[in-house]
Order: C-alpha cells, then structure tokens, then sequence
C-alpha cells in the first residue's frame, strides 16, 4: 500500500512494508531483494553510495542514494524513502535498470514508486534516480558513486 504525504506542495510516496502477499504468483520477493536478469556480480557491481541532487520547483535539495543487498534507500534534505524489494535489469544501452517496490506488489509491472537508471564505465558509476510519482514536477541529476553515506540526511 502506498501512502501520499504532501511537503510544500511536493507529492511523496512512503511505502508500507508490513502489507504482503505471499499468495501471488507475480511477487518473486526472495528475501531482501527481486535479482531480475542480472547475475549477482552485475548487481553488486551497481552498489554504492550515489551523490546529487533534486530540483522541485527551482529548489534544490543535496541527495544521496544508497544502493546494497538489502536494498535501495533515498536520502535528501527533503525526505527520505527506502525500498526492499527492487528488481534489476539490463536495458538494451548497455545501462542497467532498478525498479523499488513494495513488499507484496507485482513485480512483472513498472513500478510505481522510484526507479534508477545506472551506467558504469571503467572509471565511475552514475545513475539518474526517477521518484515515479513526482517526474512530472521534479528535475533528477545524475548521482556519481562516492563516500559511503554516514547518516547526513538522518532525522
């Protein structure tokens, strides 16, 4: 289930992690994670801490998305949502595709809440993170894989 909160005029989808449905045949929620079609080194290969910002309105916020084995969490000064379900994919660009769900919901769909774009090269790792709900008021920055995040956007 997804809840809507409304932060200056700004739509935001907090996600419910105690809905499940283990009984449909779509969710392939295998603990933590959705693997999709990339093998296990090419989906650790995309995780990091990823640096940037959103613009929402001309307003600039600093964000950091952390990608890992349990997940893929948003941190920004203007909110943070975190996702334990993603399923991962290779785009016919050479690009790979993270999609975050809620735990229970059909992963054979688009999601409806964030996706990431990432490209990897020889030298550095980016990605473009998409929050679904606000694409059409929102400006996304390629993030560049950095530092580890240490809680900056925490509370």
């Amino acid at each position: 289930m997804c809840y809507l909160f409304v932060w200056g005029g700004v739509i935001s989808c907090s996600n419910d992690d105690d809905e499940s449905s283990s009984s449909d045949p779509q969710v392939q929620d295998n603990g933590s994670k959705v693997s999709g079609d990339l093998s296990a080194a090419e989906q650790e290969s995309l995780y990091g801490s990823y640096w940037g910002s959103l613009t929402v309105s001309g307003t600039s916020y600093d964000m950091c998305l952390v990608v890992g084995s349990d997940g893929i969490a948003l941190k920004s000064t203007m909110m943070t949502q975190s996702y334990s379900v993603v399923k991962y994919s290779k785009n016919n660009d050479g690009t790979f595709l993270a999609q975050c769900y809620n735990s229970g919901e059909d992963t054979s769909k688009d999601t409806t809440h964030v996706s990431v774009t990432f490209t990897l090269s020889e030298n550095s790792a980016t990605c473009v993170p998409c929050i679904v709900p606000m694409k059409s008021i929102a400006t996304f920055a390629t993030c560049t894989r950095g530092t580890a995040y240490n809680g900056e956007y925490d509370g």
